[in-house]
């Protein structure tokens, strides 16, 4: 295997991680990890804890917030 294919793959399994993480798919994150070892990249024990705390912490990753729009008059209000 080459190595830009070997960088793929573990960038693509990196993505795949991250995903899992938010999921908490922890038997399967472990089966990920050991894909990546088998592939020569170690996920520090420490990164996967800052992870965890980033996604946690990080607006773009937390569930959308529900949309407030402006109250419409009703024609009650309007006449008073």
């Amino acid at each position: 295997m080459s190595d830009d294919t070997n960088d793929k793959t573990i960038a693509a399994l990196l993505r795949e991680r991250a995903a899992l993480q938010q999921q908490g798919k922890t038997d399967r994150i472990e089966q990920v990890d050991a894909e990546l070892k088998a592939r020569g990249h170690e996920t520090p024990k420490d990164e996967k804890s800052a992870d965890a705390a980033k996604s946690s912490e990080d607006p773009k990753r937390q569930a959308p917030q529900g949309r407030s729009a402006n109250r419409q008059q009703t024609t009650e209000q309007k006449n008073s």
